[in-house]
This record gives C-alpha cells, structure tokens and sequence, in this order.
C-alpha cells in the first residue's frame, strides 16, 4: 500500500514537473515584452541578451502546490508568506535595481519571521516541533547562528546562479539526494518529501529551458526564494539527525561561494556586488563550456549523494568521517579542475 508521503512525493516531482515545463515556455514572450531581460556585460557569463524571470512560474506553482499537499494552516501559510515576500522583493529587484543594503533589510525581515515559525512546524513523523537544531548551544544562540547561515544561503544561491543550467543541476542534487538520505535513514516526513520531489520535477523543467544555450534565466526572483526553499529542505534534514547529508549536498556551492567572498574580502572588494571569480565563473573564462562545468557538478553532485546515501544507511561516526574527508577532496579536485585552463577556448 503507498503511504501518504509516497503520494505527497509523487504528486510534487510530476506536478511541479508538468507545469514548470509547460508556464515556463509560455511566460518567455511575456518577459521579452515586459523587457525583463538581463544584458550581458563585463560580469557575465553570457553573450546574448536572454529574458529572465522564469522563477515567476516556479515560485507561484510551488505556493499553489503546497497548500494543495498540506493545506492553509498557520506553519505552511507561514511558509509561503516568506517566499512570496522574497519573490516579490526580488521581482522589483530584476526590474529597478534595488540597492543591496535594502534588499538584505527586507531579507533579514522575511528570515526572522522564518525562524519565528519554525518552531510551530511539524517534526518528522509530523509530532513533534522542531524546537532545537542540537548546536549543543543555547537556543538563543542557536537562533543567531542560523539566521546568519540562513541569510547566507540564500545569498549564496543567488550568488551561484551565475552560468547557464547550474541552478537546476543543484536543486536536482539536493533534492534528490535528501529523499535518497531520508530513505536509508528510514525517515519518512511529508514535508521533505514534498520539497525533495517539488525540488527535482521543477530543477529539471527549469534545466531544459536553461541548459545552454539557455533559453531564459531564472532571475532573482526566482533564485532568491528557491534558496530559502533549499534550506528549509536543508534545516529538514539537520533537525533529524542527517546534518552530513546536509553537509554533502551544499558542499560545493557552500566551499565555492564562502572561499570566493572571503577572497574578495581580504582584497578588500565589495563582497555585495556581482563579479566573475567564481571558480565555476573562472572555469568558462578559462574555456570550458557551460554545459561541460554544469555535468562536471552533477558528477560531482553523484558522488556527494553515494556519500550521504552510505553515511545514512550506517550512521558510524567512523564512515561519517571517512566521507566527510572524501567530500572535502572530491570538491577540491572540482575546483581544480575548474581553476585549469583549456588550450582552445570554447567561445559560448
């Protein structure tokens, strides 16, 4: 007999599936005649001007299906509330260029209504609350701490969103590998199912419209609150005990994005403003294709889901660690070979 998390997975994956691929094709002449459209210049990976706002879609189809899957109670009405806000900052963000001190404002204003709620949110077998993170630190501290790791991240994503088809390879990884964890952990919770299937049917209808030479771009209005929709699947897992797993699906994107602000930092250049240093930004500079950078992190992303696959399944401290250190030298080999250059440029 299917459970009812079974159904909530297979209802997210098919139809944020359907749908993304379907609205998001029918919403690109709307967003050339709206002129939402990104220009390329001197920090972009891109040549061509190429509309952007996909994420209207993704974002909308999410908040429809999400109380479809779980209804208009206080927690999922929170939930929504907190993309919806993010989406809609960064709609006029796309549109008139928002300065970034009132952009981060407005986030840090969404981020701590999201760590108000939080705590009214079903917990794992939908009985409990998620009341600590297991920091073994005060829970005051325990909230500051992760309201900063959560501004982060959704920063970071943004950050990211950098090259065409890289979003959609992410999301696709995280979410896959979070249902993969869930299951060799024996953890069944609707919530991650629903994220986990919403998270990979909507990565990959975005990635075919975005896979080079992409068609449409998600925009910040998109990658904004796909981020937050990553880490809430992200805090989902931590709160159950599989903070490695967590650990192993963001390491490239967190390894990548903290070494580059922290680099820009000590050459003290404006962390907030967009640039091309990267390591998978360098790695188009240096050559190598979008497409050849975004199959080299879903390699990548494989390993690191095996990773946590192994390390659910067994939960030794021992093989834990063993993977830990192995995902650290998988990403700097990554890096590496993003960082090499190619003898014949591929002009894209």
């Amino acid at each position: 007999m299917i459970s009812m998390s079974s159904h909530i997975l297979i209802f997210s994956f098919f139809v944020s599936l359907i749908i993304n691929i379907i609205a998001i094709r029918a919403i690109i002449p709307f967003l050339i005649s709206r002129k939402f459209v990104d220009l390329p210049n001197e920090r972009s990976s891109h040549s061509n001007p190429t509309p952007k706002g996909a994420g209207i879609i993704i974002v909308t189809s999410f908040v429809i299906m999400w109380h479809l899957a779980f209804g208009l109670k206080f927690w999922y009405l929170g939930i929504s509330l907190c993309i919806t806000c993010l989406a809609l900052v960064s709609l006029i963000n796309d549109r008139k260029s928002l300065t970034p001190i009132l952009r981060l404002f407005f986030q840090m204003i969404v981020v701590s209504f999201f760590l108000y709620i939080w705590f009214y949110a079903p917990y794992g077998n939908e009985t409990q609350s998620y009341a600590t993170f297991n920091l073994l630190l005060p829970i005051g501290m325990q909230l500051i701490l992760i309201f900063f790791l959560i501004l982060w991240f959704i920063n970071l994503f943004n950050f990211m969103d950098g090259i065409d088809g890289i979003s959609g390879t992410q999301c696709i990884i995280i979410g896959f590998g979070s249902l993969i964890s869930s299951f060799f952990s024996g953890l069944e919770s609707d919530i991650l199912f629903f994220l986990s299937g919403f998270l990979v049917g909507s990565g990959m209808a975005f990635l075919f419209w975005n896979w080079n030479p992409a068609k449409v771009f998600l925009g910040d209005v998109g990658s904004i609150p796909l981020g937050l929709i990553n880490i809430i699947l992200i805090m989902v897992l931590c709160v159950n005990n599989l903070w490695f797993s967590a650990f192993f699906l963001c390491n490239y994107y967190v390894i990548d994005s903290t070494t580059t602000l922290f680099k820009r930092f000590f050459k003290k250049k404006p962390f907030w403003e967009a640039h091309k240093e990267h390591c998978y930004q360098i790695a188009i500079q240096n050559g190598k294709s979008h497409s050849n950078v975004c199959i080299a992190i879903g390699f990548h992303g494989v390993m690191m889901i095996i990773f946590a696959s192994i390390s659910s399944y067994f939960q030794s401290n021992t093989i834990i660690t063993l993977c830990l250190i192995l995902s650290i030298l998988s990403t700097i080999v990554l890096i590496y070979y993003f960082l090499g250059k190619r003898r014949k440029p591929i002009n894209e």
